[in-house]
């Protein structure tokens, strides 16, 4: 897994230089880095650097926005995050959560919440309006449809189904 990463990270330094294999007619920057920065994401979350694995994961959704992969796992990493922020902002007392005016760091927790909830949505939309014809991620699509819609009721409480809209083809 290191060398893989090593290999990885150096053919992307070159790529990004503006290298390209001599021998192949036909060449897709994008393409290929699309796919290294996945590998090097993947080995980031294996070895638990999610930040790190976030990074490579973007920077993939960035350079192909139809790369469900990509927005899969960077929804999902943020999930993550999320699931954390939730968890920390439930550790304050009720009384401090339901206060007309909230201390300060009762606010700087439902901000944490609320931004990982929308960047969460922002990739997951993306994933299940490109995964609504063609499913290749079976009952797992299901699952971040169901999440999706929890978040964004939670985000949207006027109109909790809104995102039906959004996911369409």
């Amino acid at each position: 897994a290191s060398q893989t990463a090593d290999f990885s990270l150096r053919s992307i330094k070159l790529i990004e230089a503006g290298k390209k294999p001599a021998s192949v007619q036909q060449w897709n920057q994008n393409e290929t880095l699309v796919y290294l920065y996945q590998i090097v994401a993947r080995l980031e979350d294996h070895n638990n650097n999610q930040d790190t694995a976030l990074q490579y994961f973007e920077k993939a959704a960035k350079l192909d926005p139809a790369n469900v992969t990509a927005l899969f796992d960077t929804g999902r990493l943020y999930q993550v995050r999320y699931l954390s922020a939730a968890e920390k902002y439930r550790t304050f007392p009720e009384p401090d959560r339901s206060a007309a005016d909230p201390s300060p760091q009762v606010k700087a927790a439902v901000k944490e919440v609320d931004d990982a909830a929308d960047i969460v949505l922002q990739y997951w939309i993306k994933f299940l309006k490109l995964t609504a014809v063609n499913n290749t991620y079976g009952s797992t699509r299901e699952e971040v449809e169901k999440a999706v819609g929890d978040l964004y009721k939670y985000r949207q409480p006027d109109a909790p189904d809104g995102y039906q809209a959004l996911i369409k083809p």
